[in-house]
């Protein structure tokens, strides 16, 4: 694990170009009124499929095999490279949201104004559940036998973005069909910030582990 890490720093200093860390304020889109939250979630997946891309394109890891590393470590410094970046992306967007609670806007606030579920946490563990799968799908299919292609690569994203997004699906209907889940997922308040608390920590520990096993099917994948 310990050289999983020193491998994504290293990819942090080599492979994240710093005008690409303006990523990251897309996170502000939240900001906007009457703007779907879930889309703004998924503006991160692009930018680290093109990091993927990025290193594939600059044989970073054929550097890394050269020295005395694990495949297995080089596969998981990778992923733990794109994980770091969703936390990193996940948590911006929760600020940026929770100052959208306090700026009003047509008689209420920028937060009650989303399309779709406004972004309580209850969104925010979707989010980590959608991201979760995405990892899930996305790198097994990416590492396969060794040598990942452009097409490959967008193969895989398209597949894991379609497969992501179903928990997201999953919740709206339930808000539609459930008086419950509708006030658990688009309210704000005491009454509901406990059940909201619960569903972001049951669903962060599922984006934990589906990354861990994405990690682990990767590195199978990678000998296939």
């Amino acid at each position: 694990m310990k050289m999983a890490i020193k491998i994504a720093r290293a990819h942090f200093a080599l492979n994240f170009p710093k005008a690409l860390a303006l990523m990251f304020l897309m996170s502000a889109i939240v900001l906007a009124p009457n703007y779907p939250r879930i889309v703004v979630a998924f503006f991160v997946i692009m930018p680290i499929t093109s990091l993927f891309g990025f290193i594939r394109e600059h044989r970073t890891d054929d550097v890394f095999s050269a020295l005395p590393v694990k495949r297995g470590d080089i596969i998981n410094g990778q992923v733990l490279f794109a994980v770091c970046i969703e936390i990193i992306y996940i948590s911006l967007m929760a600020v940026f949201a929770a100052v959208s609670a306090f700026i009003p806007f047509d008689g209420a606030t920028i937060a009650t104004t989303s399309v779709g579920m406004h972004c309580t946490p209850a969104f925010f563990g979707i989010v980590f559940f959608s991201y979760g799968i995405f990892n899930l799908v996305f790198l097994p299919i990416y590492f396969r036998g060794g040598k990942s292609s452009p097409s490959r690569a967008l193969v895989s994203v398209i597949i894991a973005v379609v497969c992501s997004l179903l928990p997201y699906a999953g919740a709206e209907i339930l808000a539609v069909v459930s008086p419950f889940f509708k006030d658990v997922f688009y309210s704000f308040g005491s009454s509901v910030i406990g059940w909201q608390l619960v569903i972001l920590i049951m669903y962060a520990l599922v984006f934990a582990a589906g990354s861990v096993y994405g990690a682990i099917l990767a590195v199978k994948a990678y000998y296939k």
